[in-house]
């Protein structure tokens, strides 16, 4: 009975060795995993961050577009508002007769030229002593 007892108590101590050893191995592998976990956790942190800073950018980014569209639109009214005005007869009417009373001022002191040219030339006298 003893020797029963004596392997009886090998088999146990066997067994709880196995036993720790099982639960060494588990808590490894979950210490493990749990490295893991703060490792992932901090990869998205750092990704989160990068992701931000590019929504950031972009946000201004389209902020930019939208002033510069926005200032466009605005010279496309006022381009808009002066085809309007030219378009408008009354306008074309004004441009047209200061281009008739320029050309009519410019053609009446280019008669006046030629008229006193004509008059230098038949008053003067042809010079003979040469």
């Amino acid at each position: 009975m003893d020797r029963l007892l004596m392997v009886l108590f090998v088999v146990l101590n066997v067994c709880a060795v196995l036993a720790v050893i099982g639960l060494y191995l588990y808590v490894r592998r979950i210490t493990r995993a749990v490295k893991e976990i703060a490792e992932a956790c901090a990869e998205i942190r750092r990704q989160a961050i990068i992701v931000g800073t590019d929504v950031r950018t972009a946000v201004d980014s389209f902020n930019q577009v939208m002033r510069a569209t926005q200032s466009t639109m605005e010279t496309v009214g006022r381009v808009l508002s002066g085809v309007e005005r030219l378009t408008d007869g009354k306008t074309i009417a004004d441009a047209a007769s200061k281009v008739v009373s320029t050309s009519r001022s410019t053609l009446a002191l280019i008669a006046q030229g030629v008229k006193e040219a004509v008059k230098a030339f038949k008053t003067a006298k042809p010079n003979t002593a040469e």
